[in-house]
């Protein structure tokens, strides 16, 4: 194997969203991968934890926004008469 070559199996030990990517991918290449093909395929990974990380800012800010600073419940009691 070639220094500048990674074999297949090291790349699909990455996890989650190469798993993800390789899921859209019909048929991933056998054997030894290319440069350029793991610099797309760790980009494309790149890509996939932007798009999640923005997803979840985006409901972290949601619910930071919905949120009150009301010190007191509101729930009401009724006074008992004695």
């Amino acid at each position: 194997m070639l220094p500048d070559e990674v074999p297949a199996s090291a790349v699909a030990r990455r996890g989650w969203p190469g798993s993800t990517v390789a899921l859209v991918v019909t048929v991933l290449p056998e054997g030894t991968w290319s440069p350029g093909l793991v610099n797309s395929y760790f980009h494309g990974e790149r890509v996939a934890y932007l798009v999640l990380t923005v997803l979840v800012g985006m409901v972290a800010v949601l619910g930071a926004l919905t949120m009150d600073d009301s010190r007191t419940a509101d729930e009401h009691h009724e006074e008992q008469s004695a």
